[in-house]
């Protein structure tokens, strides 16, 4: 029996065109980029306004709405945990890679349709986020393994590959935002919805039709806790991830709001992050060529000072010229702050023993924190009636997250 790749892949005639796996990989991950730039900034903002007025948490509505977010980001988490724990074994020995990768796209449309459902009945949020935990295990643990074991060029040092994954990634996705502001001001979330979830189906062809799967040797979840999540040697790189991931999902969401009360115009925050990610994607190159060449410790130090000091008058700045000049210096910044961060990780896990072990960890010890992070933001606000003072929280994880240099 045919396998469905090879089948679209007789149909269309691609066997006539090489192309190599790091390419695949590349161009898989840029269109998922642009599929999600389209709709991501946008996310917080069109669950506020589904959400605020249900007055369930907090009788104000602008609090009210805030922990609506957290907690549909934390149950994301949370069900990824449970999805990851409960069948990672099965990925791996029944499911493989490439069928995982393409069943977590599908899901991410199902996660996407729920969310636009929820402007008739907000309760499918739940629902969208339990699918979403279920929909990144499957995606990202597969496509991270696929660059880790493909990407790489034989030197062992990713700087360079994540450099080009940014900057082919951000090359498209810059555009994204600008043209979510337009399309939404224009003809609403549900026509957005729809263009990404098309954007999507097409990112998985290059994987499922270029990048060759091996066998797999026995997965246990037990070997993840034993010689990683539990594992003292790498305590320093568990307290890394948790800095990284608080102060990704605080600045993530709550600048998003942010920049909506602000600026109130999804267009203008559209081109202010088009703008600054052109400028962005300009260094990703330049950034990831120089991690390779003369380590990592210099550049990312400087990335986590800038990214911190901008953090902490993220919880101040009200003028919407600030605004601006905050937003375009972190994006400018995000590639001396993600990359060797990310480039860190992809040579750790070439170096434990087991790739695919490690990055399984790292899933797990990412949204383990996220939830536990969200739930104590939810406390935190709930206690004191305010949620600006979240950003120091994040400056805070910026600069821990330094500690993945050890």
């Amino acid at each position: 029996m045919i396998p469905l790749a090879q089948k679209i892949k007789n149909l269309l005639n691609f066997r006539k065109i090489k192309i190599e796996e790091s390419s695949a990989l590349y161009a898989s991950n840029s269109l998922y980029n642009l599929a999600l730039s389209l709709i991501g900034i946008y996310i917080p903002i069109y669950l506020f306004n589904v959400t605020a007025g249900n007055k369930i948490f907090h009788s104000h509505y602008v609090l009210n709405g805030i922990i609506w977010i957290c907690l549909y980001s934390a149950l994301i988490s949370v069900f990824l945990v449970l999805t990851t724990v409960l069948f990672e074994e099965k990925l791996f020995s029944k499911l493989k890679l490439k069928k995982s990768l393409f069943f977590g796209v599908v899901l991410l449309i199902v996660h996407l349709f729920l969310l636009m459902l929820a402007e008739r009945n907000f309760y499918l949020i739940i629902v969208a986020a339990m699918v979403g935990g279920v929909e990144a295990t499957l995606y990202w643990i597969p496509y991270h393994i696929f660059f880790v074991k493909r990407a790489d060029d034989g030197d062992s040092k990713y700087g360079t590959e994540v450099g080009k994954r940014g900057f082919y990634g951000g090359l498209v996705a810059s555009l994204g935002p600008l043209l979510g502001g337009l399309i939404i001001t224009q003809l609403g979330f549900s026509f957005l919805y729809g263009l990404a979830i098309i954007i999507l189906l097409a990112s998985s062809l290059p994987i499922l039709l270029y990048v060759t799967e091996s066998s797999h040797r026995e997965h246990k979840i037990k070997d993840v806790f034993k010689n990683f999540l539990f594992n003292k040697q790498y305590l320093t790189t568990n307290v890394a991830f948790f800095g990284k991931v608080g102060s990704d999902v605080i600045s993530g969401i709550f600048w998003s709001l942010v920049l909506y009360f602000g600026l109130k115009s999804f267009v203008e925050i559209g081109t202010l992050n088009t703008l600054s990610g052109i400028f962005a994607t300009s260094l990703l190159l330049v950034v990831g060529r120089n991690l390779d060449l003369k380590g990592s410790m210099k550049i990312h130090s400087v990335g986590v000072l800038i990214n911190s000091v901008l953090g902490v008058t993220r919880s101040f700045i009200v003028k919407p010229s600030h605004l601006y000049l905050n937003n375009i210096g972190t994006t400018i910044n995000s590639p001396a702050y993600n990359t060797p961060f990310m480039t860190k990780v992809y040579e750790k896990a070439s170096k434990s023993g087991s790739i695919s072990d490690f990055l399984v960890y790292r899933e797990l010890i990412l949204h383990a924190s996220k939830a536990v992070i969200l739930g104590l933001v939810c406390v935190c606000i709930l206690l004191t009636g305010t949620w600006r003072w979240v950003f120091l929280v994040a400056a805070a994880g910026s600069a821990i997250s330094l500690l993945i240099e050890k």
